[in-house]
């Protein structure tokens, strides 16, 4: 499995790139929806605050500062 660049992917989301975030979507959304199910115990309510939580991440990204792992700050967002 190739490891992702980040870094690289969220400046390129933050420039407009469609592609860059389809992509960083996809990488994190499985663990989002995981984390939820496992505080909501329900998967509609764990679908929905996924949906709620990757838009509060793409909302925003640019205050991502990098100075932890991006998926650690993907937890803490939700």
């Amino acid at each position: 499995m190739e490891k992702i660049n980040y870094i690289e992917l969220i400046s390129n989301c933050l420039n407009g790139d469609k592609v860059s975030v389809e992509t960083l979507i996809k990488s994190i959304q499985r663990n989002i929806y995981n984390l939820s199910v496992r505080y909501l115990w329900n998967p509609m309510d764990a679908e929905d605050a996924t949906q709620e939580i990757l838009l509060k991440i793409l909302t925003n990204l640019s205050k991502f500062r990098g100075e932890s792992s991006f998926t650690t700050w993907v937890y803490r967002v939700a």
